[in-house]
């Protein structure tokens, strides 16, 4: 999936933590949560290793092939953590 353009307002913003730095991203509200999973790859330069994100308290891992929305997973505002898979 490619990353969609960041929206000029009303968008969900998210506060990432990746594994070698740090990120603030707008996204639609309705954009699905694989965009979200090719935004983290394409900004840690993942090349195919596999990683897990996490959000919400506690931290509850996302699923990437999951047809959910940022709105649904209520992103807006939330952190989310990477960490690479063993």
């Amino acid at each position: 999936m490619t990353v969609p353009p960041e929206p000029e307002s009303g968008g969900s913003r998210i506060n990432f933590r990746l594994c070698s730095s740090r990120a603030v991203r707008a996204f639609a509200p309705s954009t699905p949560i694989a965009a979200v999973f090719a935004f983290v790859a394409q900004k840690e330069g993942a090349d195919g290793k596999e990683f897990e994100l996490r959000a919400g308290y506690p931290p509850k891992v996302m699923d990437p092939e999951g047809n959910r929305t940022v709105e649904e997973l209520k992103l807006n505002g939330e952190t989310v953590t990477m960490r690479w898979k063993d």
